[in-house]
C-alpha cells in the first residue's frame, strides 16, 4: 500500500479562479445543474447502450498495443465494440516533451474515477486520454519550464521552424521533442532515473511529436491508460453523423452558442466562446493541414464529409461533440475553462442528438517536493495562498536569529541614549546641531543592523539554495504551477513522484464524490 504524504487540503473556493468554476464545484447554482450537472453525479451515469465501431475498437486495441498498453486496457478496448466497455475521457494538446502538470493532474483523476467507478457500476471502465493532436495551435504548447533541484526555473522551446502554420501540432517532427531534451537533459543530473527512460523510450522509434506525447503517456501510467490521436480518421468516421449533423445546423449551433453565452451572462458569469466570424468551426484536412472553412462555403462541403468524414477536423465546439459522439463516454474530465465550455454548448448536445457525459472537475494540486515540505512546516498552506509571505516566513526562519536580535539591540541601546542626551539638554535651540547628529547617529546603526540582517539572509539563502527560487515555484507569473510547470518536473525532484500523483487524484476523486473538492496540497 503506498504512503505518499497529502500535506494540506484547501477548499478551492479559497484560490483564486473564475466564478463559473467555483460554482460547478458547490453545485449550489440550478442553473449550472441544468446545464452542467454536479460533479458527485458522474459517478452514477445513466448507461448508454452503444459501444464504439469495430473499426475504431480495433484501431485503438492495435495503437495501444504499440504504445505499450496493459493487456487489461488492450483486451477492453478489443471488445468494446460487443461488449460492455464504459469509458471516462479526459484530453489535452501534446505540450512540449508531455506538457504542463495540468495533462498529467487530468489523466490522473480519469485514471482514479474509471478504478471507481469500475468498482460500483460492474463494468469495465477505461480512462481515455485524447490527445488533440490535430490542433495547429504552435504557441500554446511549444514551451517548456522545468525546476532544477534549488527549484529554479530551466526554461526553453520547440524551434519555432519546426511549425508552418495549419501543421497539426502532433505532426512536428520528433527531431524537435529529440533537440528539446538533448538541449536540457544534462541539467538534470539524474541518469538512469525512470523518467529518463519514459522519454528516452518514447524518442525512440516514434514518428512525430504527436507520437512522443503518446508514448509518454502511456509510459507514465504504465500502460493502464488509453491514448487516442486526435488526428484519427476512424474516430472521425465513428462520428460522422455527428460532423454532418453539425453541418446541417451550424447556423442553429452558432445560435445555440450565443443564447447559452447570454444564459451565462445572465447569471453573473464569463462566457467562454464568442462567434467564430465569417468561418465555420470546422477544418478541412487537405494535403496535412488544416483549412479554415467560410460558413459561406459549408454546404458545398457536405457531400465530401459525408463520404470521407477523416477530412473534417472539428474546431472547439465539435471537437468536445466529436469525442462524445465516438466513445459515449460515462465520464469527462475536465478543467476550468473546459467547464465553462461545456455549460455554453449544453443545448449544442440536444440539437445534435449527442448524449452528455457526466462531467468531472480534474484534480486541483500544488506539488511540495519532499525536501522542501520539512522546513516550510506550517507554511505550506501559505505556499499556495500567498507564496511569497511563505518565502519570507521561511526564509526568516532559516536565519541565525542571533544577527536579528543583535542589530535590534543595538538600535535599542542607541535610540535609548539618544533619548536620554535630549532630555538631560531640554529644549534648548543651541544644541539642535547636536539632536541631528544623534539621530543621523540613530538612522546609521539602523543601516548597520539592517545590512547585517541582509547578509544573514543571503548565507541562508545560499546554504538552502533552493529558498531563492521558493516564489517562482509555486506561482510564476501569477501561474498557479500546475499550469506552466512541466509534467516530468516532479519526477525529476523526487522519487515515487507518480505514486504521490496517483493517491492524491484518489483522495480527490473520493473527496468530490461525497461532495467535498479540495485543492491537494501533495509531497514526496
Amino acid at each position: 500500500m503506498r504512503m505518499s504524504p497529502i500535506l494540506d487540503r484547501i477548499p478551492p473556493t479559497d484560490l483564486p479562479g473564475t466564478s463559473l468554476y467555483h460554482a460547478y464545484l458547490e453545485g449550489s447554482d440550478p442553473v449550472l445543474v441544468d446545464r452542467v450537472g454536479r460533479i458527485a453525479d458522474a459517478a452514477h451515469p445513466v448507461l448508454p447502450g452503444a459501444g464504439l465501431t469495430e473499426e475504431l475498437a480495433a484501431e485503438l486495441a492495435a495503437f495501444n498495443r504499440s504504445l505499450g498498453a496493459s493487456e487489461h486496457v488492450v483486451d477492453a478496448l478489443a471488445r468494446a465494440s460487443t461488449f460492455p466497455v464504459r469509458f471516462v475521457l479526459t484530453g489535452q494538446q501534446p505540450g512540449a516533451l508531455g506538457g504542463p502538470l495540468l495533462t498529467l493532474y487530468k489523466v490522473a483523476t480519469a485514471e482514479a474515477l474509471a478504478c471507481e467507478m469500475e468498482r460500483t457500476i460492474g463494468d469495465t471502465v477505461v480512462p481515455v486520454y485524447w490527445m488533440g493532436a490535430d490542433d495547429d495551435d504552435f504557441a500554446e504548447i511549444r514551451g517548456w519550464v522545468a525546476a532544477q533541484r534549488d527549484l529554479g526555473p530551466v526554461e526553453a522551446a520547440f524551434d519555432g521552424s519546426r511549425h508552418e502554420v495549419g501543421l497539426p501540432i502532433g505532426s512536428i517532427g520528433v527531431e524537435a521533442d529529440a533537440a528539446l531534451w538533448g538541449a536540457v537533459r544534462a541539467l538534470f543530473g539524474t541518469e538512469g532515473s525512470h523518467w529518463m527512460k519514459w522519454i528516452d523510450d518514447a524518442l525512440d522509434g516514434a514518428r512525430d511529436h504527436g507520437d512522443v506525447c503518446a508514448r509518454l503517456i502511456s509510459g507514465v501510467f504504465q500502460g493502464r491508460v488509453a491514448v487516442v490521436d486526435g488526428r484519427s480518421g476512424v474516430v472521425r468516421r465513428a462520428a460522422r453523423d455527428c460532423i454532418l449533423a453539425y453541418v446541417d445546423r451550424e447556423r442553429e449551433v452558432r445560435d445555440a452558442v450565443a443564447r447559452g453565452a447570454d444564459i451565462l451572462h445572465e447569471a453573473g458569469y464569463h462566457a467562454q466562446l464568442t462567434a467564430s466570424g465569417d468561418y465555420a468551426g470546422i477544418f478541412l484536412m487537405d494535403r496535412g493541414r488544416r483549412v479554415k472553412i467560410r460558413r459561406d462555403r459549408l454546404m458545398g462541403m457536405r457531400s465530401r464529409f459525408a463520404a470521407q468524414p477523416e477530412l473534417a477536423s472539428p474546431g472547439v465546439v465539435l471537437r468536445s461533440l466529436v469525442q462524445d459522439a465516438a466513445f459515449a463516454p460515462v465520464a469527462a474530465v475536465l478543467g476550468s475553462a473546459e467547464v465553462a465550455y461545456r455549460a455554453q454548448i449544453a443545448d449544442v448536445y440536444t440539437m445534435l442528438g449527442v448524449r452528455r457525459p457526466g462531467i468531472f472537475a480534474r484534480m486541483s494540486a500544488t506539488f511540495v517536493p519532499g525536501f522542501a515540505a520539512g522546513p516550510l512546516g506550517e507554511d505550506v498552506r501559505e505556499v499556495v495562498l500567498d507564496p511569497r509571505g511563505a518565502a519570507v516566513r521561511v526564509i526568516a526562519a532559516a536565519m541565525d536569529p542571533r544577527v536579528e536580535r543583535a542589530g535590534d539591540h543595538l538600535t535599542d541601546a542607541v535610540e535609548h541614549a539618544r533619548r536620554e542626551y535630549e532630555e538631560e539638554l531640554g529644549p534648548s535651540a543651541g544644541h539642535r546641531k547636536v539632536r541631528g547628529r544623534l539621530e543621523d547617529v540613530v538612522r546609521r546603526t539602523r543601516s548597520v543592523a539592517d545590512a547585517a540582517i541582509e547578509d544573514a539572509r543571503r548565507q541562508a539563502v545560499s546554504a538552502t539554495p533552493w529558498l531563492a527560487h521558493l516564489e517562482s515555484f509555486f506561482l510564476r507569473a501569477g501561474t498557479p504551477q500546475e499550469r506552466y510547470l512541466w509534467m516530468f518536473a516532479p519526477f525529476a525532484l523526487s522519487n515515487g513522484a507518480m505514486d504521490a500523483i496517483r493517491d492524491a487524484s484518489a483522495e480527490h476523486v473520493r473527496a468530490a464524490l461525497d461532495g467535498g473538492v479540495t485543492h491537494i496540497v501533495y509531497s514526496a
